[in-house]
């Protein structure tokens, strides 16, 4: 198995996009939640590091070291700041996600809430084998819905940073080819479960599973290992 290391890629703007490299296998990239950072899932990346090449991303800007420019994640997401990079967009995070996929390989995505929605924009842009989303949305409310959602690129600012979900209906996720499982928990806030339902109707091909017992924060806090081996199971498969 590959010890752990670290490394980066830059993208076409400048910016530096850190990852952490564990285990040996296909190559999978984690993409984190809004307001996280790479390191929460460690737990995550441990278990699938026995037959992945995981790679743990930060996403755009953001740096490895742990820290959400300088404010813990409870501060910044108190004063409604969630942890993007300064000025980041979704197609700044697109970007970075690309980037890193065009220089490891890594052809399998995972992504948290707004993660998954880095990871779901991408698999329109660069080719992808497999697909594995959390709840692919975020903010205090519906942003996934079947009429024109708002923001698309739009700079984060202060309890605004999902207003750069999706840039047209949902209807243009039926563009995404790879395979694509959808996951939620029970107890998370309806509006992200219904995001998911209406992504699993949407998309062709899409499966979803619903975890009894567990909300939002399955992949990072509530229950890593049970999300680990879903995602397992459904990428050997692809």
């Amino acid at each position: 198995m590959r010890t752990d290391m670290h490394d980066h890629v830059v993208t076409a703007d400048g910016a530096v996009v850190t990852y952490e490299v564990r285990g040996d296998g296909p190559g999978l990239v984690l993409v984190p939640g809004g307001a996280r950072l790479g390191r929460h899932y460690h737990a995550m990346a441990g278990q699938l590091a026995e037959e992945f090449t995981v790679h743990v991303a930060d996403r755009h800007g953001r740096a490895s070291g742990g820290r959400l420019h300088e404010r813990p994640v409870a501060e910044a997401c108190g004063r409604g700041f969630c942890g993007e990079g300064v000025g980041s967009t979704l197609e700044d995070d697109c970007a970075g996600l690309g980037a890193l996929i065009a220089e490891t390989g890594a052809d399998l995505l995972f992504g948290h809430g707004y993660g998954g929605m880095v990871a779901l924009e991408t698999a329109l842009r660069h080719p992808v084998r497999g697909l594995v989303l959390y709840e692919p949305a975020a903010g205090p409310g519906p942003r996934l819905t079947a009429g024109r959602p708002r923001g698309f690129g739009r700079a984060h600012t202060p309890n605004r940073h999902a207003e750069a979900l999706v840039r047209s209906s949902v209807e243009r996720y039926r563009g995404v080819t790879a395979p694509m499982l959808l996951l939620t928990g029970e107890r998370s806030p309806a509006h992200l479960r219904q995001a998911a339902e209406l992504l699993r109707a949407t998309v062709p091909g899409s499966c979803l599973t619903a975890f009894p017992g567990v909300g939002h924060n399955a992949p990072d806090q509530e229950d890593p290992v049970r999300v680990a081996r879903a995602l397992a199971a459904f990428l050997r498969s692809v």
